[in-house]
């Protein structure tokens, strides 16, 4: 694992609060650190053994796991076209049907994410892996979606 794809997320310092009985205000007795680090591997294969790691070394949280897909600019480009191409056939059947023919683009905009949006898997609060046998993991799908608004001219039908 190269040390550039472990990064930290947060570091926290609390106070450990502790109430005793009678009292009305809690008392410190120490202090809780918190080391919270995301990493970023690109095999799926290696999820299960990097949490057997991150346990084994003394792991005691792992917040969850997010998929996010290495081609998923592409794919959100492919799907933009093909959302154009359909709104473009919509608009040209709309116009035909009302007796007319689809004149000049009037305005073409998306909206939604620019970026993938990772997909959340969950969270784990304990070693999982159970007599040596490695955690596993199975990935979801990741959804690529967009949306276009698209407007064209009607231009009636000469009689």
């Amino acid at each position: 694992m190269e040390p550039k794809n472990i990064t930290t997320a947060g570091y926290f310092v609390t106070p450990d609060l502790r109430y005793e009985r009678g009292e009305q205000q809690p008392k410190a007795d120490g202090y809780i650190a918190r080391n919270t680090i995301r990493v970023e591997i690109s095999r799926l294969d290696q999820i299960g053994r990097l949490l057997d790691a991150a346990l084994a070394a003394g792991a005691n949280r792992i917040d969850g796991i997010d998929f996010m897909a290495s081609t998923a600019t592409e794919a959100r480009r492919a799907l933009l076209a093909a959302a154009i191409a359909n709104a473009r056939a919509d608009a040209e059947e709309m116009a035909k049907a009302a007796g007319g023919s689809l004149g000049p683009l009037i305005e073409l905009s998306t909206e939604g994410p620019q970026r993938p949006v990772p997909l959340r898997v969950g969270a784990m609060a304990a070693p999982s892996a159970v007599g040596g046998a490695q955690t596993q993991i199975t990935p979801r799908e990741v959804l690529v979606e967009t949306v276009v608004f698209a407007r064209w001219q009607f231009v009636p039908a000469k009689p």
